[in-house]
């Protein structure tokens, strides 16, 4: 269906100075109010915004857009040629959908799939449905999902061993 899967997940930080490093992903020092840092290190407060709809579309402008990369060579394709140029994936025209569907009133959310989840996940599932339409990559998705969820429990959980 041309739609692609990508699934970040990290089970131990590197060994770095976390007040020199920030990126898409946030900055590495276990505080969760400064993750939406945007590339001129002002932090998004993703709690200002009225709507969930209102929340995606101010963390795609106000955090994301900030860290389009905008010539080839500054980006992971500089060495690309032929058909897999640069600025086939560069797109800063792009505006993605920030309508959200509430999944207790989404007809086409398949509850037999994501019906067991609650919160993020269960509107991450619906929505990827609604995007892929195909339920075993769905299906396959939030498997990962609650793979990650529970390293995360463990991670928080776990007495550091000193050797």
């Amino acid at each position: 269906n041309g739609f692609g899967v990508m699934t970040v997940g990290f089970l131990r930080l590197p060994d770095i100075n976390s007040t020199q490093h920030v990126g898409l992903l946030g900055i590495p020092d276990d505080d969760d109010t400064n993750d939406f840092t945007a590339a001129n290190e002002t932090v998004l407060n993703i709690t200002s915004y009225a709507s969930v709809s209102e929340r995606y579309e101010g963390i795609f402008y106000d955090f994301g857009q900030t860290w389009m990369v905008r010539n080839k060579t500054s980006s992971l394709f500089q060495r690309l040629v032929a058909t897999n140029e640069f600025y086939e994936y560069y797109n800063p025209s792009y505006v993605p959908s920030f309508s959200f569907i509430d999944p207790d009133e989404d007809d086409n959310c398949p509850l037999d799939i994501c019906g067991n989840y609650t919160g993020f996940l269960l509107e991450s599932c619906c929505y990827d449905y609604r995007v892929t339409n195909d339920t075993t990559v769905v299906s396959a998705m939030m498997k990962d999902a609650v793979k990650e969820e529970e390293v995360v429990i463990i991670l928080e959980n776990t007495v550091p061993v000193i050797l």
